[in-house]
């Protein structure tokens, strides 16, 4: 084996465990292109610049025709839960509501949330649950 070629093997190795350490498809392209490269440089010839140009048409082919099918293959749909059921429903204020203390909790069907609101507003009072912010509901009057 050619020294280009052992070259590389090692950067794809390199790229390869890259990859495998982020949650993200990041360096697999230019592995593909890594590959490819070694595969030229072992059995058509050893000239590095002419493996180095391959590197650069193969990875920007890959990342130029397969990154937007496998974006699309990832693309992770939001999944509705059973909190989206409050939305839109009237809620009594158990506790008063501060937005600078960015403190409330409201009752509404029979469970309890943390609340806040852009207004202050008093236990008791009748809100609107118009969202979810994540683990409070956002209350209008």
């Amino acid at each position: 084996m050619n020294g280009v070629a052992f070259f590389w093997i090692v950067v794809a190795v390199i790229l390869g465990i890259i990859e495998c350490a982020t949650p993200q498809l990041v360096s697999i392209w230019f592995c593909g292109g890594a590959i490819v490269s070694a595969l030229i440089a072992y059995f058509v010839t050893d000239m590095l610049w002419v493996s180095i140009v391959v590197f650069i048409i193969v990875s920007t082919l890959l990342l130029i025709f397969t990154r937007p099918l496998v974006k699309k293959k990832m693309l992770v749909k939001a999944e509705p839960t059973n909190a989206d059921r409050i939305l839109g429903k009237e809620a009594i204020v158990i506790e008063d509501i501060n937005p600078i203390e960015n403190v409330g909790q409201i009752k509404v069907d029979g469970q309890i949330w943390s609340a806040k609101s852009q207004q202050p507003i008093l236990k008791g009072e009748k809100v609107t649950v118009s969202s979810i912010e994540g683990v409070k509901a956002v209350v209008t009057k």
